[in-house]
């Protein structure tokens, strides 16, 4: 299986600044995110890019039969206050789980432009607490190939 430490500077400091954040937000993923995309596992890792200052997320594709999801919790962190992060860090995971959906529905992210519809639904999320793939789905009818 894949380990996200070959591509990423990951963090095992869950219980550090943040920690009390980190693991009801983890709850959450998997009691109410993940269900609502159809998805039983994923692996959510902490990871620090240093490299890139606009990255905040990224979903780890065709590495395993789940999906891989990095958040950069020390920037959210640094960037919000306590209940900003959690919000934050709630929507990157919703908006990364987004392209793992697309990716287990054949979607060629590189041919067809998803990333609005995927951006609509963890809007939708933050605003409402529950995961409507309307935007995601609307966007998969109108695609014209798949993977």
């Amino acid at each position: 299986d894949y380990d996200p430490e070959w591509d990423y500077e990951v963090s095992y400091d869950a219980d550090g600044a943040f920690g009390d954040e980190v693991r009801p937000a983890m709850e959450e993923v998997e009691r109410d995110v993940l269900p609502a995309f159809g998805i039983r596992d994923a692996v959510v890792f902490l990871f620090e890019d240093e490299n890139s200052e606009d990255r905040v997320g990224v979903y780890v594709n065709g590495t395993s039969s789940y999906p891989f999801i990095g958040v950069s919790a020390a920037r959210l962190w640094r960037e919000t206050d306590a209940r900003g992060f959690r919000e934050e860090m709630l929507t990157t995971i919703v908006n990364e789980l987004g392209h793992a959906y697309l990716d287990r529905n054949g979607v060629d992210e590189a041919e067809l432009d998803f990333e609005e519809a995927v951006e609509a639904v963890a809007r939708g999320y933050a605003a409402t607490g529950q995961v409507d793939l309307g935007p995601i789905e609307a966007r998969l009818g109108q695609a014209s190939f798949r993977k």
